[in-house]
């Protein structure tokens, strides 16, 4: 709860927001703090345990705190590789993975799991035994990556819920940074209630297996009731906002019948994918899509099915210039903008034949995930219909920004869908990642943000007069100047592809291979390629030659990595 008494200034952080209060009577603090595999589990341990001492130290101590601020380290234990991958995994018991005339017994991601156990072992805060981590030391590749924050309480006798939906909580996002621009949909009284019930849903989950978890001031009485906070008042939009959810669930193969009965509820707890499904279908005149990603290969086959079949229908995509995870890659966009001011065919020529070696310095999840994007956009991004805009690189940096970090879909004035959910396989597939979404559908308040954001005051780029000035009767800068993005043409495009293209040919993956393993690119990001030598990885090329069906030399690496992983990336 807020309380009347708390004052919240400008450069106010969470934790001294948290911490105001908690000092409070009667007020508590639940927080599910979300892990993923992108980072070490001890450090986020740490963090942890030092932001509930520190906390505790400013409000009366532990045991107070233990009343009052309660945390559970929340890991999403869902993860599904799916069928192929599954079965990958398991006949890589007998691959000698480039150690010829050997057998591992362990699979790859028994592999993974040891190498997790040992980032504990090999640092243990304070001294504490492996049990002591709990589900932490369960290796998963999915991830909670729900947004929420909601506050309940008491007005001067009055009960309230605000609920945010959408954003990180960290200062680089919530801080109202230049360098990251997102957004997030603010639900009040009933409106939030869907949030509410989702929080306290996922709180219970984590109650009935809580003497496996890592947690703070929990106890196994501590179970949540979303009406002991908040009695519906019968707010007049209650029933124009529904809460959209992204429940991975795992599918034991091995088990008959329950594996069906898991396949129907990965299906029915995929309700973010539905949603956009039936959005982008209703679509007649202006469909707006804001996103992190647009690599689902299925949304982007609709989007440009629908956009051909409905020529009264305008699209407009804003994007990042390029992915987080492809690293502080300054030449990327630099080569990309010479590339698209170049005025002839003979200076785009020489300057592709820079990009295809550049495009080997990056590491095969990012180069999958460009790819990806660039066949998502394949249909659009030289449509009559349809607009993609980036951010502007900055000339002193190299690197476009803001970064697009927001999650929005704005169809007419029907509905405005935003959360956590990102247009990639991983938010709405239902193998990795749990999301959340509110769906809002009062023609009203979606005109209303309409006109207060104005995406629809679109330029036909950059250089257009209307781009700083929209019109006399309204001479503001557009948002797309506002937010400093340009047009993504065909040009961009066409150089993203080149960046993209996986080599073919054993000898040109070796030589793929250890050019980016030996760049001096130190910001790339490179958190899912595994350690292996030119000699092992030939070995392991040869050992897959062996299989039927499968040619090395031949081998389109590029839409075999799609087609294995596109639900997980």
């Amino acid at each position: 709860m807020i309380h009347p008494q708390i004052v919240i200034q400008s450069g106010t952080t969470l934790e001294q927001l948290i911490v105001s209060v908690l000092k409070q009577p009667k007020t508590a603090c639940y927080i599910l703090w979300n892990a993923n595999s992108t980072g070490p589990a001890p450090q986020l341990f740490d963090i942890v345990d030092k932001f509930w001492r520190r906390v505790a130290g400013k409000i009366g101590g532990e045991k107070a705190a233990k009343d009052k601020l309660k945390i559970i380290i929340s890991v999403n234990l869902e993860f599904d590789p799916g069928l192929r991958l599954s079965v990958a995994n398991q006949a890589s018991r007998v691959a000698s993975w480039g150690k010829p005339g050997s057998t591992i017994p362990p699979t790859v991601l028994d592999k993974a799991q040891d190498f997790w156990e040992k980032q504990f072992a090999k640092r243990k805060p304070k001294g504490r035994a492996m049990s002591s981590y709990g589900n932490m030391t369960q290796f998963s590749l999915g991830s909670h990556h729900q947004k929420t924050l909601i506050i309940v309480g008491n007005r001067q006798g009055t009960p309230f819920l605000t609920g945010y939906c959408g954003m990180d909580l960290a200062a680089s996002v919530a801080g109202g940074h230049a360098v990251w621009h997102d957004g997030c949909l603010r639900a009040r009284s009933d409106t939030g209630f869907g949030l509410l019930e989702n929080f306290t849903d996922r709180w219970n989950f984590e109650i009935s297996q809580l003497s496996n978890t890592v947690n703070y001031g929990v106890a196994s009485t501590d179970e949540l009731k979303p009406d002991t906070f908040f009695t519906k008042t019968g707010h007049p939009l209650a029933g124009a906002i529904e809460a959209r959810r992204t429940m991975p669930v795992a599918v034991e193969w091995s088990q008959g019948t329950w594996a069906t009965i898991q396949l129907l509820a990965r299906a029915w707890f995929t309700d973010i994918l539905r949603s956009y499904n039936s959005l982008i279908d209703g679509a007649t005149n202006w469909l707006f899509l804001e996103n992190q990603y647009f690599r689902h290969p299925d949304v982007a086959r609709r989007l440009t099915d629908h956009l051909n079949a409905t020529p009264a229908l305008r699209v407009t995509i804003v994007l990042p210039a390029y992915s987080e995870e492809i690293g502080q890659r300054a030449e990327l966009p630099a080569l990309r903008d010479k590339y698209v001011a170049a005025k002839d065919d003979a200076t785009r020529t020489a300057l592709l034949s820079r990009a295809a070696p550049l495009g080997l310095t990056i590491d095969p999840f990012n180069k999958v995930t460009l790819l990806m994007q660039t066949r998502c956009l394949s249909g659009l991004v030289d449509h009559p219909q349809a607009k993609i805009w980036i951010p502007r690189r900055n000339p002193r940096t190299g690197l476009g920004r803001p970064y697009i970090h927001t999650k929005l879909l704005v169809t007419d004035e029907s509905a405005l869908f935003a959360g956590s959910a990102n247009v990639n396989g991983r938010s709405l597939d239902g193998y990795a990642d749990s999301e959340i979404n509110l769906l809002l559908t009062s023609a009203a308040e979606i005109r209303r943000i309409k006109n207060s954001r104005k995406w629809q005051n679109e330029p036909n780029d950059e250089n257009d007069p209307r781009y700083l000035k929209w019109s006399a009767a309204d001479p503001t800068p557009t948002y797309y100047a506002t937010n400093n993005l340009v047009r993504y043409t065909k040009r961009h495009w066409e150089i993203d592809q080149v960046f993209s293209t996986f080599p073919v040919g054993r000898e040109a993956i070796l030589d793929y291979w250890e050019t980016f393993t030996k760049s001096s690119q130190k910001t790339r990001v490179d958190t899912w390629t595994p350690s292996m030598t030119r000699q092992e990885l030939g070995h392991l090329l040869d050992e897959l030659g062996q299989l039927p069906g499968i040619d090395i030399q031949t081998m389109d690496w590029g839409t075999t990595l799609i087609d294995w992983t596109s639900h997980l990336l």
